[in-house]
């Protein structure tokens, strides 16, 4: 049985295992210590997320202050729109008989 390894090789090779294992192990602890510090807490997270849920809010009651602004300006306009509508309608309906009453008497008239 000479292939076979001796007791002394099976301890020398099952420590070099358990110092490779303590070394991978150790590789592995420093990338997740890396990592960690590259993580953001939990409390950092939900303050952000306040903030920016804050930021959101704020800009949805400018742009409904912003719409109703608006929306009130355009029933201003409209209102004077009206107005100068109702103020054309009454003109044109006196000045259009009184200018075929004028131009009725002139055609009556004869021509000089």
């Amino acid at each position: 049985m000479p292939d076979e390894p001796g007791g002394w090789e099976l301890k020398r090779i099952a420590e070099q295992q358990r110092t490779d294992m303590r070394e991978g192990f150790a590789q592995i602890n420093q990338r997740l210590d890396q990592l960690a510090s590259q993580v953001v807490s939990k409390d950092a997270f939900q303050a952000e997320q306040r903030r920016v849920d804050e930021r959101f809010a704020a800009q949805g009651s400018d742009i409904a202050d912003e719409k109703t602004a608006r929306t009130a300006e355009v029933q201003r306009l409209q209102s004077q729109i009206d107005k100068v509508a109702a103020w054309f309608k009454w003109g044109v309906s006196v000045l259009v008989p009184v200018l075929c009453v004028v131009l009725g008497w002139l055609l009556t008239r004869g021509a000089p």
